[in-house]
């Protein structure tokens, strides 16, 4: 009897100084606790999205594949070879395009058309490239040609003149990834809609 009631004494003179029988051991646990909340929430935290934008390198390779005019039945080959230059991410970095068509493209010998070479440095405007995608651009003697990649879309377009034909037209829509490129080509002559064509490549 005289040992619990001098357990009892002594808890009662821990509640009356606002502590519990327990109140190191609680402390503790508070803190334990508190900390692996604190852990929980930082690691629960969001992540901080990762920069992208158009690769060069991601690109490069030989492109192979083939036109087919729609309108009339023709067709021949299509090529493409993207080289880069340079490395790192400084401005010497550059993008060497070489495209050929084969048959009898826009109504020209391929000896007419091919081949068109076009070096895009890093930057902005014709001939350059940077994040956002590319821009190839070109005179054939009869007018110019282009070639424009959104990388945001992977949407590439262009628009250019026959070189052997100065009153033919043409305007292209479609889409370029990492390994294959697909468009729709509209052709136009003296103004008019005349023919349309595909376009299919593959790198590798």
């Amino acid at each position: 009897m005289i040992r619990a009631s001098a357990i009892l004494r002594k808890n009662r003179t821990h509640v009356k100084q606002g502590r519990s029988p327990f109140h190191r051991g609680d402390a503790g646990a508070a803190r334990t606790c508190r900390r692996s909340r604190g852990h929980s929430l930082q690691r629960a935290g969001p992540e901080v999205a990762k920069k992208s934008g158009f690769k060069p390198e991601k690109v490069a390779g030989i492109w192979t594949g083939t036109w087919n005019n729609q309108t009339f039945g023709s067709s021949g080959s299509a090529s493409m070879s993207l080289t880069v230059k340079g490395k790192g991410k400084g401005k010497q970095q550059k993008i060497i395009g070489i495209f050929e068509l084969g048959g009898e493209a826009f109504g020209c010998s391929e000896e007419e058309i091919n081949p068109r070479k076009v070096t895009m440095k890093k930057g902005k405007g014709e001939n350059r490239w940077n994040k956002k995608g590319l821009s190839a651009d070109w005179n054939n003697g009869l007018g110019d040609a282009n070639l424009t990649f959104t990388h945001k879309g992977k949407a590439v377009t262009g628009f250019g003149v026959s070189p052997c034909a100065a009153d033919i037209a043409y305007t292209y829509t479609g889409k370029f990834t990492n390994n294959r490129i697909t468009a729709a080509v509209d052709i136009t002559a003296g103004g008019e809609p005349f023919a349309v064509s595909t376009l299919e490549m593959s790198k590798g």
